[in-house]
C-alpha cells in the first residue's frame, strides 16, 4: 500500500501519523510525507516533516518526504492531489484541522476539497488517537461498501479491533411491508459481509439494521461501541463527477467526532476514458 501523509506539523495534523503508527504494517507499505511550504515561512516545512516522521514511530515500511508549494487554498489542494497522483498513492491521510502558522492547510475547506476531488481513498483523523479497538463499517449493500470491507481486510486492519456492521434503512413515509422486506434483505447482506470479514481474519461484533438516517445511525452505533474509526465506501469518480463523494460519506467526514476512512472505488477504464 502507498500512503500520502499530508501534514503541516501541527498537533492535530500529526494525529494522522500517530494513527498509522498504531498498525502492524508490512515492509511493503510506503508512506510519502508531504508538507506545503508557505513562501513567507519556508523554515516551517522542515520542522513539519521531522515531526511527522517522529510521530510515525518505529514504522516498519518505507518513508519518503517532500515539500510542495502552495500559497492559497486552491494551490494547497492542487499540490496534495498532484502528489497523490504522482506517487501512485492508494490512500491520502490527513488530520481534520491544524492550528499552526500554516493553519489554513487543514481548514475544513481544504480537507473537504481533497476528500471530494481525490481519486484515492481518504483517511481523515481526529484526536484522540489511541489503540484501535472498535471500527464501524457503513454497509449499504453497494459495491462500494464491499470494496471498503476488502480494503480493511487487505490493507488497514489491527488484529485487536472489533468490526461492527451497520446498514440503516430510511423509513420516512414508507409502507411497513416494504420496510420489512428491506430489513430482511439488509440482515441477509450483513450476514454475508460478516462471513467475508471473519474469513479475512476480522473479529465481528454487532450487525445492526436500524430505521433512520444512515449517517446518523452510523454515528450512533460508533458512539455506542466506542469506535475510533468509521469506514464507508464511495464511488470515487473523477473529472466532472468528482464532487459526488456521497452525502453519507461527506456528512461523516464533516461531523463525526472520530476518524473516518472513505474507501473509493477505482474507476473503470471506460469511466476514465469518458472524462
Amino acid at each position: 500500500m502507498r500512503v500520502l501523509l499530508a501534514t503541516d506539523g501541527s498537533e492535530r495534523a500529526l494525529t494522522a501519523a500517530r494513527f498509522l503508527s498504531g498498525f502492524p504494517h508490512r515492509r511493503e507499505v510506503y508512506v510519502h510525507i508531504l508538507t506545503v511550504a508557505d513562501s513567507e515561512r519556508p523554515s516551517e516545512a522542515s520542522a513539519a516533516l521531522t515531526a511527522a516522521k517522529a510521530a510515525l514511530g518505529e514504522f516498519a515500511g518505507h518513508i519518503t518526504t517532500a515539500v510542495g508549494r502552495g500559497d492559497s487554498a486552491s494551490g494547497i489542494v492542487g499540490t496534495i492531489l498532484d502528489t497523490a497522483d504522482y506517487t501512485d498513492a492508494d490512500l491520502i491521510a490527513l488530520g481534520a484541522s491544524g492550528k499552526s502558522a500554516l493553519a489554513r492547510f487543514f481548514l475544513g475547506s481544504i480537507a473537504e476539497a481533497v476528500s471530494r476531488y481525490a481519486e484515492q481513498s481518504i483517511l481523515l483523523t481526529r484526536p484522540p488517537v489511541g489503540p484501535l479497538r472498535s471500527v464501524v463499517l457503513g454497509a449499504d449493500g453497494s459495491e462500494e461498501a464491499g470494496n471498503a470491507l476488502r480494503f480493511l481486510i487487505s490493507e488497514l486492519w489491527h488484529p485487536s479491533a472489533v468490526l461492527h456492521l451497520v446498514r440503516a434503512i430510511p423509513s420516512g413515509g414508507r409502507p411497513p411491508e416494504e420496510l420489512s422486506r428491506e430489513t430482511d434483505a439488509a440482515k441477509t447482506c450483513l450476514a454475508e459481509m460478516a462471513e467475508t470479514a471473519r474469513a479475512g481474519g476480522l473479529t465481528v461484533g454487532v450487525c445492526e439494521t436500524p430505521l433512520g438516517n444512515p449517517a446518523m445511525e452510523i454515528l450512533r452505533v460508533a458512539e455506542e461501541q466506542g469506535a475510533g474509526l468509521i469506514v464507508v465506501g464511495s464511488q470515487g469518480l473523477t473529472g466532472v463527477d468528482a464532487f459526488r463523494l456521497g452525502s453519507v460519506a461527506e456528512r461523516l467526514l464533516r461531523h463525526a467526532p472520530m476518524s473516518v476512512l472513505v474507501v473509493k472505488r477505482i474507476p473503470t477504464l471506460s469511466e476514465l476514458a469518458a472524462v
